[in-house]
């Protein structure tokens, strides 16, 4: 007898002793197939049907009051849902009764930790098989059930679990399209209790929650996530800035003006000096380009915190998702571009760097915002040549920089692009330095 066929043998006689209430047997069956392969009690050893009866024998189980029972009762159930394949998950969903689930969550109020333990696996085994499952989770209850039944004093494995519903459900919503601002309220209220939690696993789960909610602003939140963007966890800090951009997403000023006030430039550009992930860079560039495009008195504080070199290096990043995020940044904080920000463009080099990634750009708009953006920087340097701050030498620094590394030359190229936008910043830039080149 080979390992599936002596499985479906021992499942026969577990939902035999499930209807004559034998628990002894009931207790060492669930044992066995806790125990066995995993592979063989998944996959065609079950049909929708038989999944169905296990799941509303819960209610059996659970009427008995014996722990023990309950937990490898459990535990076989999620063993079972994390192997189903697409097909028995569209036949269990197509049957399934709400009334199962409910049951199910009520064990979350049990008085014993490893009840509430075994119960959270079996719900986020559920939760992992269809977004759709989401939907009957909350319709069941199963905020409130979290809400009413885990505190913030009890084991942190339990607030981990809880944490990872709720990341859970969030995701799921967001693949399905569907957005309750009631339940997200709830779900908020939750996590908000856990967030000064130490526990990498919660902060993690609790971060990557708040990157699918661009609708919340409160300060605790903000100030918090700032503080977990310095993490020495790549992980952690990854999930806290992508937090933190989502939550910039169409943000209104008051919330750009939080997080400039609680000093996220000074916290993104230690995530950027000790992290060199792809994501996490580019997160980082996407929070800034927020407050780059906001009120000029949020600008000041990218200058303050000397991240205007850090844009200007990522403009010729190899990775064009990064090169795209720095340019939106870069040219929305020119538009408050000042004297002081100047200096640092007057290297030939950096004006050469400049106009070297313009041309790897393929988005247009993007590409005439950045030409748009070089006659802003062009026009005020060469506007503010007499400025005390400037040395005597800064307009021949400049016009010697636009002839060793042939500037006009390689702007000429845009003159003639299929994209009127693009050909007219181009002729209007060129022209703008052939004036000040004959002067």
């Amino acid at each position: 007898m080979n390992d599936a066929t002596c499985n479906r043998d021992i499942l026969q006689l577990l939902k035999y002793n499930l209807s004559t209430e034998n628990l002894d047997a009931i207790l060492t069956l669930c044992t066995v197939l806790r125990r066995s392969d995993f592979d063989n009690i998944t996959g065609s050893v079950y049909d929708s049907r038989c999944i169905n009866q296990l799941l509303s024998y819960v209610s059996i189980v659970v009427s008995k009051e014996d722990k023990d029972l309950i937990i490898e009762y459990l535990n076989v159930l999620q063993k079972i849902i994390l192997g189903l394949n697409q097909s028995q998950v569209n036949d269990l969903l197509s049957e399934l009764d709400s009334r199962i689930i409910s049951l199910l969550l009520q064990l979350l109020s049990s008085y014993d930790a490893n009840v509430i333990i075994a119960t959270f696996l079996v719900i986020i085994a559920l939760l992992n098989i269809d977004p759709q499952m989401s939907e009957i989770m909350i319709a069941s209850g199963i905020i409130n059930y979290i809400q009413r039944s885990i505190s913030v004093d009890m084991p942190i494995v339990l607030l981990q679990q809880a944490s990872e519903v709720m990341l859970h459900l969030i995701e799921n919503m967001n693949k399905r399209n569907v957005s309750s601002l009631t339940h997200i309220t709830e779900m908020c209220h939750f996590l908000d209790q856990i967030l000064s939690s130490d526990d990498p696993i919660i902060l993690e789960n609790v971060c990557r929650f708040y990157s699918f909610v661009p609708c919340i602003g409160k300060t605790f939140v903000f100030s918090r996530l700032i503080q977990l963007v310095t993490s020495h966890s790549s992980y952690l800090a990854n999930s806290a800035i992508e937090a933190i951009g989502n939550l910039t997403v169409g943000a209104a000023n008051h919330r750009i003006d939080l997080l400039v006030r609680l000093r996220i430039c000074k916290y993104i550009k230690l995530l950027l000096d000790h992290h060199n992930s792809k994501s996490i860079i580019r997160m980082a560039l996407l929070a800034l380009s927020k407050i780059a495009s906001s009120e000029i008195s949020h600008k000041v504080s990218i200058r303050k915190d000397n991240l205007l070199p850090v844009i200007l290096n990522y403009l010729h990043d190899t990775n064009y998702s990064i090169k795209v995020e720095a340019w939106w940044t870069f040219s929305s904080f020119v538009n408050a571009i000042t004297v002081s920000d100047i200096i640092p463009l007057l290297n030939p080099e950096v004006i050469a760097h400049i106009i070297e990634s313009l041309r790897s750009i393929r988005d247009t708009v993007l590409l005439a915002k950045g030409l748009q953006t070089l006659k802003v920087i062009f026009h005020e340097i060469l506007s503010n040549l007499n400025h005390p701050a400037l040395k005597s030498d800064s307009r021949s620094k400049l016009l010697s920089s636009i002839e060793e590394y042939g500037s006009i030359d390689r702007l000429q190229d845009f003159t003639n692009h299929e994209d009127r936008d693009i050909t007219n910043f181009a002729r209007d830039l060129v022209h703008l330095l052939n004036i000040h080149k004959c002067k």
